[in-house]
């Protein structure tokens, strides 16, 4: 798993925008049972252990979902010795997060500050519909946001949304879940993940505890380079400098023949505020000290 990965799991707790409305997730919405594998239209034929609800390319999956987690009660910083699934499990069930068994031949979960205002008992199926954006003919349909998420599941003969959605409903009432955010070696998604914890995966766990740490090492590998402070004190202004492992990157062609000559363990994903004459991508600790002098492959050329 690649830090890029593990960042869509922990998420940034960053949060710009508040008045954000739920979004539907497009792509890989679906419950994932054992074998570990998120079954699409609602399909479920195996142990319950989460529900994926999905992403698409939108800005209200982009920021991260540090109100939930609040609200949750989830760790609010990960460090070391607080990783994996500790880091991602729930301690408090807010008053706002609801189940409803069947309305409409449907059974939704939701969760959602509109309940403070709005008492959920007298509420509608198309209310619910209309804040999920959902489509009638989806047996399976999921939004969210930074703050707050809903499912709507489709009841069969068998009432398998009731079934499927209460397991989930009933493992948060007993602190027995997980809330994060997904990356593709961890149920294949980089969307919302709703999880039963007694019921993940030991290799899942240990993945996510891997990661984690070695997150960690990451941070302190590109703090040892003190390049952002070099940066900061020659008036280097950048939206972010992200690290990654040298040996995991794959490199622009204006900074490859740099990197095959770094000698650091780490290298940078610059994204600079004067984009008209410098440019983003991944660059090395020596690349970033030339941007320093204007020199090397940072500065765009003039024509």
């Amino acid at each position: 798993m690649t830090n890029v990965e593990r960042g869509y799991m922990l998420a940034s707790r960053t949060l710009t925008e508040e008045n954000t409305e739920m979004r539907r997730g497009s792509q890989e919405v679906g419950v994932i049972t054992s074998p570990v594998e998120p079954k699409k239209n609602g399909k479920c034929d195996g142990q319950v252990i989460g529900l994926s609800l999905g992403w698409d390319c939108v800005s209200e999956h982009e920021w991260g979902i540090s109100n939930i987690l609040n609200a949750f009660g989830v760790p609010s910083e990960p460090r070391r010795g607080l990783v994996g699934a500790d880091v991602r499990t729930i301690t408090k069930t807010p008053d706002c997060f609801r189940f409803f068994d069947n309305l409409n031949s449907r059974a939704y979960l939701m969760y959602t500050d509109a309940f403070r205002w709005e008492n959920p008992d007298v509420l509608t199926a198309k209310y619910f519909d209309n804040i999920l954006r959902v489509r009638d003919e989806e047996d399976l349909s999921a939004a969210w946001d930074s703050k707050s998420f809903g499912v709507r599941m489709k009841n069969d003969v068998l009432n398998l949304g009731t079934t499927v959605l209460g397991q989930i409903y009933e493992a948060f009432t007993k602190l027995d879940a997980m809330i994060f955010l997904g990356g593709r070696a961890l149920f294949g998604n980089r969307g919302l993940v709703l999880a039963i914890r007694s019921r993940m995966p030991d290799d899942i766990l240990q993945k996510m505890k891997i990661s984690d740490e070695d997150y960690f090492d990451l941070m302190d590998a590109a703090e040892k380079t003190g390049v952002k402070q070099k940066l900061r004190t020659a008036g280097k202004r950048y939206y972010a400098l992200s690290p990654r492992w040298t040996k995991n990157t794959k490199f622009t062609e204006n900074a490859e023949n740099g990197a095959r000559q770094t000698k650091c363990p780490v290298v940078f994903w610059l994204n600079p505020e004067d984009q008209r004459n410098n440019n983003s991508g991944w660059f090395t600790f020596e690349q970033l000290l030339e941007w320093i002098d204007n020199k090397g492959p940072i500065p765009k050329k003039v024509a």
